[in-house]
């Protein structure tokens, strides 16, 4: 069911800002990504009336899905009751404001966003996400994009970066046909799994190192060829039920690094393998509890987490 703001009559036309941003939001609504379509959708019903002209126009596209959706949404704006607009939402706190040398980082991983190159896109996303807080004032205004992906992968990203979390996990497809694509971007790598096409493939794009990619003709060959990249990435991937578990490996491999570096200097020597394992294990213990048993707040249960995003490491005694 579709709900609109019915802001003013559709004759005082849009501001320069929504001028600006609707022909993307249009040419969102025909992108084969389901949450561009969603925020497209979103955004113009929050535009409401000053969206009616160009809603008018998209509802006699060739596209059937575009003109369908942009009928339902005539329909809901014109039914929404008229009502003056909302003054702009202050944040609740003011962004923290970036150093100049995250200022320049920040600048050019947002046009990384609008790149054609998916690993030039991802190389965006993760810099973003390791910046953290800095970046959100830069990543509101590229919300606001007249690009319809940028807009969307900005919004994405906010969120996360709020919720204090690394890791992106975008979803194609689902329902009766099954997920069909998954992505999913941290701070050491990104892996795209994808059972879309004729063959099905995981490509394994590292922030540092060669790009990998792994195909064959369908499932099953896949795990006959290459069954350590199965369980490693597509099988957790591909089923939605087994998202608690994926954050827990995702998470595991990312904070193993940072666990090292802590035993080091808890230590005063470079711990042995046997020590990172006993330590890994009590990390996995906690982000099991958090991910997959659902137990926040409970000894051993969600690690706490720390300034710039990510679950904290157990502390070291």
């Amino acid at each position: 069911m579709l709900a609109a703001r019915g802001y003013c009559a559709d004759a005082e036309g849009p501001t320069a800002e929504e001028a600006a941003r609707l022909p993307g939001l249009i040419k969102g609504l025909a992108s084969w990504d389901p949450k561009v379509r969603k925020t497209a959708k979103e955004a113009l019903l929050e535009i409401g009336r000053p969206a009616l002209a160009v809603l008018r126009e998209a509802a006699k596209s060739k596209d059937l899905e575009v003109a369908t959706t942009a009928a339902d949404m005539i329909r809901a704006i014109e039914r929404a009751p008229r009502r003056p607009r909302p003054r702009p939402k202050k944040p609740a706190r003011p962004d923290p404001v970036p150093s100049s040398a995250e200022a320049a980082k920040i600048a050019g991983f947002i046009k990384d966003l609008a790149s054609e190159k998916p690993v030039t896109r991802e190389r965006g996303k993760r810099g973003l996400l390791e910046i953290g807080e800095p970046s959100l004032g830069a990543l509101r205004r590229a919300k606001k994009s007249t690009d319809i992906e940028v807009a969307t992968t900005a919004g994405d990203l906010i969120k996360l970066i709020e919720r204090r979390s690394q890791v992106i996990i975008s979803r194609v497809g689902g329902g009766k046909l099954g997920t069909r694509q998954v992505t999913v971007t941290t701070m050491i790598e990104t892996f795209i799994v994808d059972g879309s096409a004729d063959e099905v493939s995981v490509r394994i794009i590292p922030a540092k190192g060669e790009e990998k990619t792994y195909k064959a003709a369908h499932w099953n060959e896949f795990k006959a060829r290459y069954i350590h990249i199965w369980k490693k990435y597509a099988d957790l991937a591909l089923d939605e039920k087994k998202q608690g578990q994926l954050m827990v490996e995702i998470s595991v491999k990312a904070l193993r690094p940072k666990l090292v570096k802590k035993l080091t200097a808890a230590l005063g020597r470079a711990p042995t393998e046997e020590e990172i394992a006993t330590w890994t294990q009590k990390v996995r213990t906690q982000l099991e509890d958090a991910y997959v048993h659902k137990k926040p707040g409970k000894p051993g249960g969600a690690p706490k987490t720390k300034p710039g995003g990510g679950p904290a490491l157990v502390p070291l005694k």
